[in-house]
């Protein structure tokens, strides 16, 4: 028997999730530990402050635990997944990392990878020969594709209770909240051609004539691409949580018996009109207006560490909601993904920036004609000219601005039903892939439809140059003394339509955007086929949306 003992940095308190572990978000002196009794019980133990790793010859797995509770199991699969641990031996063992390298045997021969631990609890798995790819089996209640900062995809085994399995977008994360409301398990992996699912099962025995048990996750799989994957666990009581609310749950401040357990951007996703919106809390109560929606009550924040809702006409009660943390805190899984492999491109976070870099007087949209209607009715406006020039030139340099971002939408549409109709006419003869594309198609053409209705039918051309004439009449009239031009100045000021239009259509043609990225992604799980495409069209409206300071979604509001 050999033991190996060595000091460094751990961060305590956390359950595991396969083969991961760890932590609470403070740092604890910890030691690492590696109990070698391979040849007399085929087990190769690695012990930290708060975990416990296991190599089991028995199980042909790798066990993770935590002090309060077992977790899960890592199994390699080639063809099919492995049987038995051939060989377990400690490659490297160093002051912060211990390399272990593993042989299985499966119906196909030997699968063989190494695994390399970190003090602060994260596993790297590094395929070498036959390793095609890992199923972590865990207590899995719902799986989650983060996608900050829109809507991440949340898979409740529930609503799929003839489903074996369903296939995922690979979005470079995946998060499962697990069992209990206290752990997590996140797997993160680079850029590549790796595929990802879940496999289900039913949650129990029948009881009675006609029941059948509730689905439950059994397992999340990954298959490698030949590239390593990162896996940890995080145990706190609290680190998500789930909540359901009634229709009646109206207008009314809620407190809800959770409290966050530590600080970071503690998320939500709720109904906006009739789309899934994701919300952050606010440290505060407070009131947020929305193109097309107005002012309203925000409906999350803390009080302290205690958590709020507020549900209205605009935000409905959405029935279940769930609450779990992605970024603001080193442990959570977005930081940790980008910790482990920089920068990438599903998780890029949004970079905010002026949205008139070259304005002069900062008056823009409401406040800016209110600032000029206000000027006219007091009759000063040639002796505020200088004024009121440099504010029609602002103006016009933020109205070509709008137009701009407008006319994206305008080409990146039919670029889309292009791509779509493409994709369709090579895919004949396979149903389910005709059903997914043609439903594409539909959204893609009522985003189009809403556009043009939103403008009016006229382009961001035509309203840029209806509009730069009104703004060149407005020029002309600052020059004209007294008071009885003033209805006509408000009557030119109104037809500046872009600024509006910059919200009302982000707001709404975004929106739905927004639902058809999220529809993308559930629409692959049942068929293989469909991934790659669901995966596109995903990766093109991400890069679309984020372009531009715009409001398309609340989060970059939020957090920019």
């Amino acid at each position: 028997m050999k033991m190996t003992r060595f000091r460094g940095i751990l961060y305590g308190g956390f359950f595991l999730s396969i083969g991961l572990f760890l932590c609470l978000p403070f740092a604890a002196q910890a030691e690492i530990s590696i109990r070698d009794t391979w040849a007399e019980s085929g087990r190769l133990s690695l012990e930290g402050e708060d975990w416990n790793a296991v190599f089991s010859r028995e199980d042909g797995a790798l066990l993770v635990y935590s002090k309060m509770k077992e977790t899960v199991k890592l199994v390699p699969f080639y063809s099919e997944k492995a049987q038995t641990i051939l060989s377990c031996e400690v490659l490297e063992d160093k002051e912060n990392q211990v390399r272990v390298r593993v042989s299985f045997s499966a119906a196909q021969g030997q699968i063989e990878g190494d695994f390399l631990f970190d003090q602060d609890g994260a596993i790297e798995v590094k395929p070498s020969q036959n390793m095609k790819g890992i199923l972590i089996f865990g207590e899995i209640s719902f799986g989650i594709i983060p996608a900050p900062p829109l809507e991440d995809l949340i898979y409740d085994p529930r609503e799929y209770p003839d489903a074996s399995h369903l296939y995922l977008p690979s979005g470079d994360l995946f998060l499962g909240l697990l069992k209990g409301e206290d752990r997590l398990l996140f797997c993160v992996w680079p850029d590549g051609e790796q595929t990802v699912k879940l496999l289900l099962k039913d949650g129990g025995e029948e009881v009675g004539a006609g029941f059948k048990p509730a689905h439950v996750i059994e397992a999340f799989e990954i298959q490698l691409d030949g590239k390593s994957a990162y896996l940890r666990s995080i145990s706190v009581p609290g680190i998500w949580h789930r909540e359901e609310f009634l229709p009646t749950q109206i207008e009314k401040d809620i407190e809800i018996d959770w409290k966050r357990p530590f600080s970071a951007k503690w998320k939500t996703q709720l109904l906006e009109g009739e789309i899934e919106t994701a919300f952050h809390f606010r440290e505060e109560r407070d009131r947020t207006w929305r193109p097309n929606f107005g002012f309203y009550e925000y409906p999350v924040w803390f009080e302290g560490e205690k958590a709020f809702f507020h549900f209205s006409k605009k935000v409905p009660p959405p029935g279940q909601i769930l609450i779990y943390a992605l970024e603001g805190q080193n442990d959570t899984p977005v930081e940790f993904a980008r910790t482990r492999l920089g920068s990438i491109s599903t998780l890029s976070p949004r970079t905010g920036f002026r949205h008139y870099p070259l304005d002069n007087l900062g008056i823009q949209h409401c406040d800016g004609r209110a600032w000029v209607k206000w000027i006219f009715k007091l009759g000063r406006q040639t002796r505020e000219k200088e004024f009121l020039q440099a504010a029609m030139d602002d103006f016009l340099y933020s109205i070509s601005v709008e137009k701009v971002r407008l006319e994206e939408y305008e080409s990146f549409i039919p670029r889309m039903k292009e791509r779509i109709n493409s994709w369709i006419e090579k895919e004949k003869g396979d149903p389910e892939l005709e059903l997914f594309l043609n439903r594409m198609k539909e959204e893609a053409e009522e985003l189009e439809r809403d556009y043009w209705d939103k403008m009016d039918n006229s382009s961001a051309s035509e309203h840029l140059r209806e509009e730069t004439e009104v703004i060149n009449k407005l020029k002309v009239l600052i020059e004209e003394e007294g008071l009885e031009v003033y209805p006509e100045v408000c009557y030119l000021l109104d037809k500046i339509q872009l600024w509006s239009l910059m919200e009302s259509v982000p707001g709404g043609v975004g929106g739905l955007f927004r639902e058809m990225f999220q529809q993308a992604g559930y629409g692959c799980a049942h068929d293989a086929n469909v991934i790659k495409y669901a995966e596109e069209i995903r990766r093109d409206v991400r890069e679309f949306l984020l372009t531009g300071e715009t409001y398309e979604a609340i989060y970059p509001q939020l957090w920019d």
